[in-house]
């Protein structure tokens, strides 16, 4: 599912480059079925796989029980032949995203402030602004208070 998130985005020289990728680099079933097949006993197909631990642990139950642990090893190796196709499978698919991964890593961005932060927006220096005179209209001139022009006397009621 990831991985074809991450092949969209790759163009289609890019998608054969990890298709190469991953035929070059990944495990052959045949080999992974005759090791099992051959020497499953003793968990080869295990240590092929990279599945080490538990490989070394079928190996160490063969060994420390002088053969007796071979009946838990085939139970182990009868489960192990149908788990093997998947264990292909989930390798391949790490192939697949490593290299899809490493072509995107060498890409450079298309451009460079994309990915970029947006600056701030600067604050736009203004002028000081002084205040216009205000002028009286000429019949208000003489007056101290040219607000009041009515008559006082009537607010006393």
């Amino acid at each position: 599912m990831e991985n074809d998130y991450l092949l969209r985005q790759l163009t289609n020289e890019e998608r054969m480059l990890v298709n190469s990728e991953v035929i070059k680099n990944q495990k052959s079933a045949a080999a992974a079925y005759l090791l099992w097949f051959f020497a499953g006993i003793i968990g080869a197909h295990r240590y092929y796989l990279g599945k080490t631990a538990s490989a070394i642990a079928m190996t160490l139950t063969v060994v420390l029980t002088f053969g007796i642990g071979t009946i838990v090893t085939v139970i182990w190796m009868l489960v192990d032949v149908f788990a093997i196709g998947g264990w292909l499978e989930d390798d391949r698919l790490r192939l697949e995203k490593q290299a899809a991964l490493e072509i995107l890593a060498r890409r450079s961005p298309p451009d460079a402030h994309a990915w970029a932060k947006p600056a701030a927006p600067q604050p736009v220096p203004r002028q000081p602004v002084t205040p216009k005179p205000v002028e009286l209209h000429p019949e208000l001139k003489g007056q101290d208070n040219p607000t009041q022009d009515h008559d006082d006397s009537w607010d006393d009621f």
